[in-house]
């Protein structure tokens, strides 16, 4: 093992109104144990989420779930939650969906 996986998942901040506003993230880092420095994993398609799991082996990631809200429609705001997997290989800079046809249609 010489490299950990980071998923960050959402950043808080307040506007000048001090209204409270939660953006969710896609960014992606690896963390090299030998050399000690921090490097991004750059991955399409975005997959910007909070309150998910991500799992690393031999820099093959998984990622599980989440929770993301979206721009209100009638003053209210949407909110989604996910039941979806991901995969992203080494010397990959892709996320592929690990649902089957079979589970993802509706029966």
């Amino acid at each position: 093992l010489d490299t950990i996986s980071f998923s960050e998942s959402s950043a808080w901040g307040q506007t000048p109104q001090q209204e409270q506003l939660w953006e969710m993230l896609d960014d992606v880092w690896e963390f090299d144990l030998v050399e000690k420095q921090w490097s991004p994993r750059n991955l399409e398609p975005s997959i910007a989420r909070s309150y998910h799991s991500m799992i690393a082996k031999n820099q093959t990631l998984v990622a599980c779930a989440g929770y993301k809200t979206a721009d209100a429609i009638g003053g209210e705001i949407l909110k989604y939650s996910f039941a979806d997997v991901f995969i992203s290989f080494p010397n990959d800079n892709y996320w592929y969906s690990a649902m089957s046809p079979a589970s993802s249609s509706s029966s």
